[in-house]
């Protein structure tokens, strides 16, 4: 299938728009951003978004070489919204944080006023992260895991702060953004400084504590969420 290229005011949206013209919904493609740019305003949020994505055929996962499933979303065509982790044991990964329109299909609470469905959930406890992912037949990440997704530098986009990669500050007054504004990396949106994310055991990961990632500790400051997690079964690798 032919590459194609959107705008958008935010890289969700800019994929959306992208994937539409090939009549595909983001649920069902496969896909991965080859490039992509932010236009971030004075409030930290993006305010405008291009994208320039691979569309392709899912396959089986014996059907691809190791380094070809690099930041493919849904490679087989059975894993919506999710990348491969390439780890020893490979792992499908949500390329998101769990949102508000997927929390209430499971939970029996109310959308908060002026929440978006498309932010991240935020305060849940561990239990209930571990209760959620379960009903689903998913897990939450392990460190190994998660530090896979974050990378070997500062930020996940490298060592720099840029506020056209991520969001590397708080939300200022508790505003939590809707998820996949800025550009994907190695596959998945929103790893950066701003958003901590529960792991399998009770401790959290994902933000920067003086200057240095943090991976597996207690007590935080600032919005706290998650994201699943599904192995790759034997099958899918034969």
């Amino acid at each position: 299938m032919p590459n194609v290229s959107a705008s958008g005011v935010t890289v969700r949206h800019a994929v959306s728009r992208a994937l539409a013209t090939a009549n595909l919904a983001p649920t069902e493609a496969t896909y991965r951003v080859l490039s992509a740019r932010a236009w971030p305003r004075s409030d930290g949020q993006v305010g405008r978004a291009e994208v320039f994505l691979e569309v392709g055929t899912p396959r089986p996962l014996a059907r691809w070489e190791p380094h070809e499933l690099a930041d493919w979303v849904n490679p087989d065509g059975e894993h919506p919204l999710m990348t491969v982790v390439a780890l020893l044991d490979p792992v499908f990964v949500e390329i998101t944080p769990v949102t508000w329109d997927r929390w209430l299909g499971w939970s029996d609470e109310m959308l908060p006023d002026d929440v978006d469905p498309l932010c991240p959930v935020v305060h849940v406890g561990h239990d209930r992260a571990l209760a959620y992912a379960a009903a689903i037949g998913r897990r939450l990440p392990t460190r190994a895991e998660f530090q896979a997704l974050w990378g070997a530098e500062t930020y996940p986009w490298g060592d720099r702060r840029d506020a056209a990669l991520g969001r590397h500050e708080p939300p200022r007054f508790g505003h939590v953004p809707e998820v996949a504004e800025h550009p994907p990396v190695r596959g998945v949106y929103d790893l950066g400084s701003w958003l901590w994310h529960w792991l399998d055991e009770p401790v959290l990961a994902g933000a920067c504590v003086r200057g240095k990632p943090a991976f597996g500790v207690r007590d935080v400051e600032g919005p706290v969420g998650f994201r699943c997690v599904v192995d790759a079964g034997a099958a899918d690798l034969q």
